[in-house]
């Protein structure tokens, strides 16, 4: 059994020099690499570290991390070091750290659940007493668990509330939006437990269709919306109720408008992701021009502006002819304007991407592969965003065979062993809408030969050339 640590959050300062952060980054490449054994070794280097100078984040963090490649490697041993983690959180009465405790609590029954989820799914549900052995639990008593835990994360909600997010960064997963949008360790918590609830498919029997439009309003009318009682032990249900209590906070304190535009978002994504509303597109894309509209002078918009982008984007997808045209070009707008509007925000880049998607330049090519000596040939472009065509065309020396055998090596290749003989331009007018076009070059065949061909965009920059190749015969087996 672990022995009994007490922690406290000025010991964070300890042992600056042991480089916590680098160890993680091992762990993940591990993690990345599918190496649970070697993970786990890292992670226990990082444990003992973070024991020896009573370092409670990184404990925690490590904790949590054996229990996750434990499952990966051993799963046998998870038990044991779950209860022995249970008995580690009994020892603190600090407030914040019993809170962080309690949703670190949820997060591995959530793991031990998630890895034997098909087993613990097939048993009939135990009503009216736990089983000691959690092996033999079933899933209504892994949900009443992690949800008992997530609730006593968010008891103290006044005093979370006050609780500065800094001490507690380690935990922040990289990637993560951090300070910027979890200023307090109540942003944090909230989140995190929204986040467990959502990884946990479907635990739970009962299931809100979330069919009210109301799910979709404004954050003010959200927050004072009831969820349908029928549904009230639902996963929906509790993390509606948890967004509810994170919004509210957020319209409280309106010296941090980012935190608030980011966990409506959040909210308005959850909802759009669950919902049988039929609606729901609809509902989604007018709740976010609200939010633009509301917040179009803070630059943290740009967040909302992304979400609306990536729905345009995806809609386009989705569409054909004129309304993809339609949704592609605004998009391609919107994007345009965030970044004009606010070109220094710190995740401009958002807008920037969406952009360069929707601008970057393509070409394809459909043409016949043996074509008669002294005949026309017809080489079909469809191409996107770009301007002028080059067609580049080369005799190869070689024989057939050696041909055969370079391309079956070299795939996608030139050869290396050719002549330029042609070089043709054709102007065309990009489609406004960013969608394809499709133009012809009628090129008069050469005599006999092996030829290869590139397509690309006339005077571009050579190191980032969009291009397309091809080869073809000049036979006249194309006549058998």
């Amino acid at each position: 059994m672990l022995s009994v640590i007490l922690f406290s959050l000025s010991a964070i300062a300890q042992n600056r020099d042991f480089p916590f952060a680098q160890h993680w980054e091992k762990v993940d490449n591990f993690a990345n690499r599918w190496q649970p054994q070697s993970a786990l070794q890292e992670v226990e280097i990082i444990f003992a570290e973070a024991q020896r100078t009573n370092n409670f984040p990184q404990t925690v963090r490590a904790f949590v991390a054996r229990m996750r490649f434990t499952l990966d490697v051993n799963p046998d041993e998870a038990q044991a070091l779950l209860l022995d983690f249970e008995t580690f959180a009994e020892n603190f009465t600090q407030p914040a750290q019993k809170a962080l405790l309690h949703s670190m609590i949820a997060e591995m029954y959530a793991m031990f659940y998630n890895n034997q989820r098909w087993t613990i799914n097939q048993r009939t549900a135990i009503e009216g007493f736990i089983p000691e052995n959690i092996a033999e639990w079933t899933r209504n008593i892994f949900f009443d668990k992690i949800t008992e835990e997530l609730k006593l994360s968010l008891a103290e909600r006044n005093l979370l509330q006050r609780t500065n997010i800094a001490p507690f960064v380690p935990l922040i997963s990289e990637g993560e939006h951090g300070a910027m949008y979890q200023p307090t360790l109540f942003d944090f918590l909230g989140q995190r437990a929204v986040t467990i609830l959502q990884g946990l498919g479907d635990i739970s029997l009962i299931r809100n269709p979330l069919q009210n439009s109301t799910y979709f309003s404004p954050a003010r009318n959200f927050v004072n919306f009831t969820p349908e009682t029928a549904f009230a032990h639902s996963r929906e249900n509790l993390i509606i109720v948890i967004y509810q209590q994170l919004i509210s906070f957020r319209l409280q304190d309106r010296r941090n408008i980012s935190a608030l535009i980011f966990i409506d978002l959040q909210r308005l994504d959850f909802v759009r992701a669950n919902t049988q509303n039929l609606d729901a597109d609809e509902l989604f894309e007018n709740a976010l021009l609200a939010l633009k509209n509301q917040h179009i002078r803070i630059e943290a918009v740009v967040e909302v502006i992304s979400r609306l982008a990536d729905f345009y984007w995806q809609k386009s997808h989705r569409s054909l002819d004129d309304e993809a045209d339609y949704f592609r070009r605004k998009a391609h707008d919107i994007a345009s304007d965030g970044i004009n509007r606010f070109p220094n925000y710190k995740r401009i880049n958002l807008l920037k991407q969406t952009v360069e998607r929707i601008t970057q330049k393509q070409i394809n090519v459909n043409f016949p592969s043996v074509v008669k000596p002294n005949s026309e040939m017809k080489i079909s472009v469809t191409s996107r965003n770009i301007g002028e065509l080059q067609l580049q065309i080369f005799r190869v020396n070689s024989t057939a065979q050696e041909y055969y055998i370079f391309t079956q090596n070299n795939r996608n290749q030139p050869h290396p062993n050719r002549r330029l003989i042609e070089t043709k331009n054709l102007s065309i007018t990009p489609n406004e809408n960013f969608n394809w076009d499709t133009n012809e070059f009628i090129i008069q065949v050469p005599e006999y030969g092996i030829y290869e061909f590139t397509i690309s965009e006339k005077d571009a920059d050579p190191n980032y050339v969009e291009q397309a190749r091809g080869s073809f015969v000049s036979s006249d087996f194309m006549l058998i």
